[in-house]
């Protein structure tokens, strides 16, 4: 079954396997079993992929974020040299985040990144074909060879029609930093980190639900 606009959160504490797990278990099937159980915390260049796929998604930064003032009560928050939180800056941006949740506070490095992917990604005319058209952040839920699993493509255009020069496809917005955007350092990462597993499975779970071939499979 397909599930549309269930949170991020509920869906990572499912239990059915996903493709996180599938890639962990390919290499070590001890570790994969370990990080299920106990799920690592997300790492700031994690929480920057989240941040870039929502700004993406909605094309509304102020909705979604806050801007990090350069003080607060007085109090300077970050080096002006270097753009670290200064520690005493840390309570009072603490207080901030309560404050002005669910928006979530960037600084202005964070704020420009985003927002410069965000409008990077709606500006290229491939991507944005497949950004009009999609069903965002869809669920599919199924049962394979006895294993229940659940995959979560960025984007679903798999019902659009042909007159739009979309195919049925599922696409995965993937953030590349370091550098490492192009076709040669993709490529490389795409076997090294075993990526085809998860579009791999994102594919079987949705012809398994629609009965229907997903032509396509884009990153």
């Amino acid at each position: 079954m397909f599930k549309d606009n269930l949170d991020i959160k509920e869906y990572h504490q499912m239990e059915d396997i996903n493709a996180s797990f599938l890639i962990t278990a390919s290499k070590n099937c001890k570790t994969a079993e370990s990080e299920r159980k106990k799920p690592k915390k997300p790492t700031t260049r994690m929480n920057w992929g989240t941040y870039i796929h929502t700004a993406i998604q909605t094309r509304d930064m102020e909705k979604n974020f806050y801007l990090e003032p350069y003080e607060i009560d007085g109090i300077v928050l970050r080096s002006a040299k270097t753009g670290k939180l200064l520690k005493k800056g840390e309570e009072q941006l603490e207080v901030l985040k309560t404050q002005v949740a669910p928006k979530i506070v960037l600084s202005q490095k964070e704020w420009d990144m985003v927002e410069g992917c965000m409008e990077n990604a709606w500006n290229h005319p491939d991507a944005k074909k497949l950004l009009k058209c999609a069903k965002f952040e869809r669920s599919g839920f199924c049962t394979l060879q006895g294993i229940d699993v659940r995959a979560r493509p960025d984007l679903d255009c798999t019902e659009v029609s042909a007159t739009l020069f979309v195919p049925a496809a599922l696409a995965d917005i993937k953030t590349r930093q370091g550098g490492k955007a192009d076709l040669e350092s993709w490529n490389r990462d795409f076997h090294n980190n075993r990526t085809y597993i998860q579009a791999g499975l994102q594919i079987l779970v949705w012809e398994t639900i629609s009965k229907t071939k997903v032509k396509d499979y884009y990153y």
